[in-house]
C-alpha cells in the first residue's frame, strides 16, 4: 500500500511538473513571437510610407500579435481536461471505490446476496482474514463520503471552465471595442510603447489581482 502510494505521489509529482514546463515553453515562444511582430511594427511606424500603406501591414501584424494572446486563452481547455486527467482515480481505484460503496447485500457471504464478485476477489482470491474484511468495510461510508466530494469537485471544475470561456469572452469583445476606437498606427504606437516601457507593464504582475 505504501508502494502503491509513494508511486501515485512520483506520477502526481511528474505530470506536475510537465504541466508547468510546457506551460513555460509554450509562453516562451509567444513572447518570442509577440516581440517579433513588435519589432516589425517599430520599423513601419519609422518609414515613410504614407498612412494608407502602414495601416494596411499594421492591421496584419496587429491582428497576429492580438491572435497569440487570445490563442493563449483558448488553451483553456487543454489545461483543465489535464487537471480533471490528476483529479480523476485509475481504473483500479475506480473499481476499488466501486467495491466499496454498494448495498450490504453486496458483501454478503449468503450464496443468494449477492456477494459473488466480493467473494470471488476479496475472500477467495486476496484471502482476506475476518478482521482484515471488517476494517476495510468500516471504510465504506467515509469513502462514499471523499467520493460524492471529488464528483462535486469535479462538476465545479466543469462549472469553472465555463464560467471562464464566458468572461474571456466577453473581455475580448470588450476589448475589441476599444480597439475599433483607435487608428491601426495608434494600436501599433500603444504595443510599441508596452515593449519599451516593460517595467511598467510587468507591474500589472504585482497589482492585476488586487480588487
Amino acid at each position: 500500500e505504501n508502494r502503491i502510494s509513494e508511486l501515485e505521489r512520483r506520477y502526481l509529482n511528474i505530470t506536475q511538473k510537465d504541466i508547468a514546463s510546457e506551460m513555460d515553453e509554450e509562453e516562451k515562444q509567444r513572447q518570442v513571437l509577440k516581440a517579433a511582430i513588435q519589432r516589425k511594427i517599430s520599423i513601419i511606424l519609422e518609414t515613410k510610407q504614407s498612412e494608407e500603406e502602414k495601416a494596411g501591414e499594421l492591421i496584419d501584424l496587429i491582428k497576429s500579435y492580438a491572435q497569440a494572446s487570445q490563442d493563449r486563452q483558448g488553451r483553456i481547455d487543454y489545461y483543465l481536461n489535464r487537471v480533471k486527467e490528476c483529479m480523476t482515480p485509475g481504473l483500479q481505484v475506480k473499481f476499488a471505490i466501486w467495491s466499496l460503496t454498494q448495498d450490504k447485500d453486496f458483501y454478503s457471504k449468503s450464496p443468494g446476496g449477492g456477494g459473488g464478485l466480493w467473494d470471488s476477489l476479496m475472500r477467495k482470491e486476496l484471502r482476506l482474514s475476518e478482521d482484515q474484511e471488517q476494517r476495510i468495510l468500516a471504510e465504506r461510508d467515509e469513502i462514499a463520503v471523499k467520493r460524492r466530494n471529488l464528483l462535486q469537485a469535479d462538476r465545479e471544475l466543469e462549472e469553472f471552465r465555463a464560467q471562464a470561456k464566458k468572461q474571456i469572452v466577453e473581455l475580448q469583445q470588450s476589448l475589441k471595442k476599444c480597439g475599433e476606437v483607435l487608428t491601426a498606427e495608434q494600436l501599433a504606437r500603444f504595443l510599441v510603447w508596452s515593449e519599451r516601457n516593460m517595467w511598467c507593464v510587468q507591474m500589472m504582475n504585482a497589482i492585476y489581482h488586487r480588487t
